[in-house]
């Protein structure tokens, strides 16, 4: 949700030189919660880890545990389920704006009422179709898995360096007063593009491979 929540995000900021410093805590915060929650988890578990993390708590919701834990235990076994719930609509309604967009090529071009309902309601059935022929959670994760790769790594490398080229057509540089002296790189946009390319392919010979 964070890329394509970020045009949003930033626009109430004036002065967008902040912004750099801004991601760069973002980034380290979620990265310190989520290494400090997977070590914790796995010294805490050992080799008793659930392929779904929050599965791990599902034996603390039996009767013999006191109500408090149980009610815990609950919530962070339904987390994800609640966590997708309120994800959907909000990615339904930018899937079928990036298909419009697509044919109009104009962000601010919309089609009459009747089409963008109905474009919405065909990506927001999609899933649920899926879903009815693919109901186990851990290999609907893995498959997930491949083009959260692409979202993550490959497509925001093309997006940087298509960027950097138009700027350099328009502006005469690749770079503006906004620019990170360190992300903006051609070096780092390669090896994030690289990067992902190799986990997507090791990922997908990896669902091909027996065991």
């Amino acid at each position: 949700m964070l890329h394509v929540a970020i045009p949003a995000l930033v626009q109430p900021i004036n002065d967008k030189r902040r912004l750099s410093r801004l991601f760069w805590g973002i980034f380290a915060t979620t990265s310190t919660i989520y290494g400090v929650l997977g070590v914790a988890v796995t010294v805490y578990l050992k080799g008793r880890i659930n392929e779904v993390c929050t599965l791990n708590w599902a034996d603390t919701t039996s009767a013999s545990h006191r109500t408090s834990l149980r009610v815990y235990s609950y919530f962070v076994v339904i987390f994800p389920s609640l966590d997708v719930l309120s994800a959907y609509p909000l990615s339904s309604i930018i899937m079928a704006n990036m298909v419009e967009y697509l044919f109009t090529g104009n962000p601010r071009v919309r089609s009459g009422r009747f089409l963008l309902t109905v474009n919405r309601f065909v990506w927001a059935t999609v899933p649920l179709i899926c879903a009815v022929y693919m109901s186990d959670l851990v290999e609907l994760d893995k498959f997930a898995g491949l083009p959260a790769f692409c979202a993550a790594f490959i497509f925001p490398g093309l997006l940087q360096w298509k960027s950097m080229q138009m700027c350099q057509k328009k502006f005469g540089a690749d770079k503006t007063p906004y620019t990170s002296s360190w992300f903006s790189n051609l070096p780092v946009v390669c090896i994030v593009f690289g990067f992902g390319v190799v986990i997507t392919i090791a990922t997908f010979v990896g669902f091909l491979l027996p065991g």
